[in-house]
Parts: structure tokens; sequence; C-alpha cells
């Protein structure tokens, strides 16, 4: 076997490259790669490599018909991997084989603005009074988190989780809660899931762009400019644009706010101040103000102020509200300032001394038009913005692939392990033989998370990082025995001499392997659940299993070729300095046949 393998090397390292698989299918369809351009940047002219690329690689006829057929043929299973990374920007939760309880979830939401945080528990303390009536409940638990924001959950006692009664129970919470009109609720786990939550009261945007600065008046009016222009550009499309405070622009409730904006030469004529004109229509503000601490009744309580006017003003009481000045003794504030009412979060974010603004809207049309607008936007905006400012593209969507730091940690490792096995095995071409068992261990971890399709996330990549330093022991264990070997003086053929080495190490190195998959298992029998530790396991069992099938054909492959199949050819000399690739041989300079193995029964008379 070891012969066939030596004979017809080329082929069997050609179908390994081909089963572990070329990147031709990430090469892009055209060069240059399209980039942020705006219509004052001029389009690149094309270099001759372009040129030539996008008349192959990138014609047309190429890409729509040879490619996919190419890409499957070379891509292997890198491609099959490679695909199923693309799907996993969500993980499946599928449970443990445990069998679980019955339960029951209720999420209450805020539908009006102004209720507190007693009003929310007085609505959990009727739902909990109703619940705790019935015996077959066995459990319930209710965590009130804020004013807008609680939830319950109710387990049942074991001999009623399979009967109809938690499907009457979901009914009648349902009924009570639509009898309460200010909080929407949502009730699932069994049956039909329930909701009368409107959704058209929540900010829902598909694009979104981030602004950072230290000045938040600063950063509000680029954020205001871009804003416009966004509705400008678009022509039509994009039809509301909405200002949020910091990144999670998902399950915003809309908030109205007021925005008073005054007209600062007319308070200069009538002899007033933007901080006169503050003070006198924060007087008139629904916010609450923290007035600090108070001594009531022996205690220290807080203390909260707001306007006594705040309820029972309405816009047209505040535009006709009069306000004294210096020269022209009393005027209307409409004269001074005007008022528009917008949707907000009415929250301000920081991070890291930074403040955070994203401005989030819908676009009618399609994607590519959609990213050509919002890229120009941002080119645009960035050009304007001062030292310290920044703004990007807010993107939601994951991939295990988008971790581009990841991988010259994977090179690093491999470069350490060359270093450590050139030492040990005193060569500096030695240790590549070692090197080529990594790629025999990643086709198992391909394999494996194709062939199971198991969802592939962070667990892949600390997989890949433990087989670089355990597929290699086994290769290292043979390598050092047959070196020894060689150093020992002893006269056989390179065939022979790597079957002992191979012998004499292939039970540690089976014992090894299976040892750590048996410790691995564990985390297989934990199911799904457990979506690190499962692709962690998964991954380096099924690289330890492959890395076997390295050991088997890849090692032997690099024996010296003339020295296995001519073993009676060559000078010491000679056959040291044409070693092969990798360095790997037989005994210097052996003129014996291959079988002649036998000691020496020359006897030496002093």
């Amino acid at each position: 076997a070891i012969r066939s393998f030596i004979r017809y090397r080329k082929l069997y390292l050609t179908a390994a490259v081909l089963l572990f698989g070329l990147p031709l299918f990430w090469l892009p369809d055209s060069l240059p790669v399209e980039k942020i351009r705006t219509t004052a940047t001029p389009e690149p002219e094309l270099t001759r490599w372009q040129e030539l690329y996008n008349k192959t690689m990138g014609n047309t006829k190429y890409v729509t018909d040879v490619k996919p057929i190419v890409n499957k043929l070379t891509g292997g299973t890198l491609r099959l991997f490679s695909d199923r990374v693309k799907s996993s920007n969500y993980y499946y939760f599928r449970g443990s084989d445990d069998v679980e309880r019955t339960q029951l979830s209720v999420s209450i939401g805020l539908s009006e603005e102004g209720l507190t945080l007693e009003d929310m528990n007085e609505v959990c303390l009727g739902l909990e009074n109703m619940i705790a009536a019935y015996s077959e409940v066995d459990r319930f638990t209710t965590r009130v988190s804020s004013p807008s924001s609680a939830s319950l959950t109710v387990t049942f006692k074991p001999e009623h989780d399979r009967t109809i009664f938690p499907f009457i129970l979901k009914m009648r919470i349902e009924d009570y809660m639509m009898g309460i009109g200010s909080y929407h609720v949502q009730v699932y786990g069994v049956g039909k899931a329930f909701s009368n939550q409107v959704y058209s009261d929540y900010l829902r945007g598909s694009y979104s762009i981030v602004l950072k600065g230290y000045n938040f008046d600063i950063l509000s009016g680029y954020a205001e400019d871009l804003k416009e222009r966004l509705i400008a550009s678009a022509k039509g499309r994009i039809k509301e644009v909405y200002v949020l405070g910091g990144e999670d622009r998902w399950s915003v409730k809309k908030q109205y706010r007021n925005i008073v904006t005054a007209d600062r030469e007319s308070v200069t004529l009538a002899g007033s101040d933007m901080y006169s004109l503050y003070e006198h229509t924060r007087s008139l503000s629904r916010n609450i103000q923290d007035g600090g601490q108070v001594f009531m009744g022996g205690f220290l309580a807080p203390m909260t102020l707001r306007s006594a006017y705040a309820e029972t003003y309405e816009m047209w009481d505040i535009y006709n509200e009069p306000m004294i000045t210096g020269t022209q003794g009393i005027v209307k504030l409409k004269d001074l300032l005007s008022m528009t009412r917008e949707i907000s979060d009415n929250s301000i974010s920081r991070e890291d001394q930074q403040y955070i603004i994203t401005v989030t809207y819908d676009f009618i049309g399609n994607y590519e038009l959609a990213r050509i607008i919002r890229d120009r936007n941002i080119e645009e905006t960035a050009a304007l913005l001062p030292l310290g400012y920044s703004i990007r593209s807010s993107s939601y969507t994951y991939s295990w692939f988008t971790q581009k730091n990841n991988y010259p940690l994977l090179l690093l490792v491999i470069a350490i392990i060359y270093l450590v096995c050139a030492i040990l095995l005193e060569s500096l071409r030695q240790p590549f033989i070692v090197l080529g068992l990594i790629p025999f261990s990643f086709i198992g971890v391909f394999i494996t998370f194709s062939l199971f399709k198991i969802q592939a996330d962070e667990g892949v990549f600390a997989a890949m990082i433990l087989l670089c330093g355990l597929a290699v022991n086994s290769a290292l264990y043979i390598l050092d025995d047959y070196n020894r070997l060689k150093r020992s003086g002893r006269r056989l053929p390179a065939v022979k001499m790597y079957l002992k080495a191979f012998n004499g190490k292939i039970i540690p190195v089976i014992l090894t392997i299976l040892s750590t998959i048996v410790g691995l298992l564990p985390f297989l029998l934990t199911g799904r659940d457990e979506r690190f530790w499962f692709a962690l396991a998964a991954g380096a069992i099924g690289g330890l299993l492959f890395s076997m099938v390295g050991l088997l054909v890849f090692q032997p492959m690099m024996l010296r070729r003339e020295q296995v199949l001519f073993p009676g050819t060559g000078s010491t000399s000679d056959h040291t300095d044409r070693s092969g690739p990798a360095g790997l041989s037989g005994d210097p300079g052996s003129t014996e046949p291959q079988n002649s193995d036998k000691p020496d029964n020359t006897v030496s008379h002093g």
C-alpha cells in the first residue's frame, strides 16, 4: 500500500487538495470590487490586470454558466462549509432531550404614556390573584422590570401538564388583559400565540446610519442635516427619517417631543435673551426634574419637581403665553419662537465619552439603489465632519466570516508549530510533513458540519485552533521515532524503517485520539442548546478522526520515491542531498536488497 501511495503520489495529493477545496468561489465576478463612490468622484481606470480578469474570470458567460460548475468541482468541502456558515446567522435552539414542563408565558407592555411603575405592579397583582385561584397551577413568577415592561411565567402540576387546563387558563388571561386598555399583552406557550400589540407604535427602520461625536448639539445638527439630504436625494423613496439616541433601533416605541426653535433676531430686538426665553418656556414643560431629597416623617424621601400648569396648558396657550421683555414690554411667545412635533425615543446615549445618534429610515425600492444613496450620503457627511466625529453604516447581519481578525490567529498557531517542530526534528523541511495533517483535520471539520447540518458559530474556530495542536501530535510521534532509527545506523529500507516506527507509535497515537474524543463526548450529549461547546466538540471529533486518514495516507507519501521503489541506488551523500521535499528518506547509501534485514554474522577477532 505504501508503494502504491508513493508511486501515485501526485494523483493522491491532487485528490486531497480537491477534497479540501480551492477557494475559487471567493473570487469576485468583476474587478474592481465596487466601493463607495460619489458623483464627484470619477470612475477609476482599469489596470491591465483588471481588464484581463474581466475578460476571462469576469466574463458574463463564464460567471453565469461556467463559474457555478467550476465552484462545485473545485470547491470541495471548503465550499460546503462556507455555504453552511453563511446560513448560520441565527442559531436554532432545538432543546435538550429531557422532558420539559408545560409553561405559559405572559409579556405585558405599556400602550399609553404617563403610567408609573405602581400602575404596572397593580396590573400584575390583579393577574396574580386571578391565577392563584386555580389549584392546577404549580408555580407562577412575575417580574416587573420597568413602568412599561413586565413578564409572568406559569407552570402547572405534573398531572395537569398534558390536560386541557393550560389552554383554558391562557384564554382567561387573554380575557382579563383585554379588559385593561392601557396595556398590551402577549400570551404564548400552549396553543396559538396571542397578542394585541399594535406594532405601528414602534419605530422600524430597514437602514441605519450611526454618528458619533463629543458634542451633542453639534452632532444633532449633522444628524438633522443628514436627515434632510436623505429625503431630498431619495426623490420620494424615503418618506420619513427618524433621529434616535443609541444604536439599538429594534422595537423602539414611538415617542413624541416638541422642539422649540427660537428666532434669535426677534429675541434680541425684543430686548431679551435666550436664557430668559428658555426659563419661561420650561415652566410650561411636562418634564420632571430631580429636586433632591427632603426630610419627611422622620426619613429622607426623594423629591421631584413638575410644573403646576403642565397638564392644563395646550399648544394655543403656549403660543399666546405673554412674556415681559426689555424694550417691547409684553410680547407673545409665538412672536419669538416656533414649535414642531417630531417622533423620537427621547434618549441620549454615550459610549467611550462619545455621544451616539442613529438616523434610521425605510426605503421604497431595491437594495442596490438604497445602498448607493446611503453610501453617497455617508461619504458627503464624512467630508463635513470635524476631527473627533465619525459616521458609518449600521448593519445587523451577522456571519462567522465577518470576524476577519480570527484568521491571522490560525496562521500564527501554524507558524509556532512549525518553529517547535523545526527545533525538535532538527530540520527545516520535515515540519511540513507535520503541518500537512492540519488541512486533513480541517476536512473532517468541514464534512462533519456539512453532513450533520450543524450550525457553525464561534465553536468552529475554537475547534480549528484545538486541532492545530492535536492533529500534529500523531505525526510527531512517528516522525521522531523514524529519525531515531535513521541515526541508529541500521541498514534497513525506507519502507521497513517507517513501518517499524509506525508500529511502535500507532497504539499510543490511537489511545490519545480516543481519549480526547471520549473527553469531548459529554458536550455532544448535552444537545444543541450548548451552542459553543456542541460546535467545538463536533468539530474537534470530526477533525481528529479524519486526521487519521492523513496519518495513514499522507505521511507515507512523503517517503523518497526512488529510495522506496529502487532501494539499491544512491550513495550516502547523494541520498542525503536529494531527500525529497520534506527530507523524509531511508538509510543513507544502502546497497542491500530490500528484504536484507537479517543481522550481520561476520565475527571480528581482535
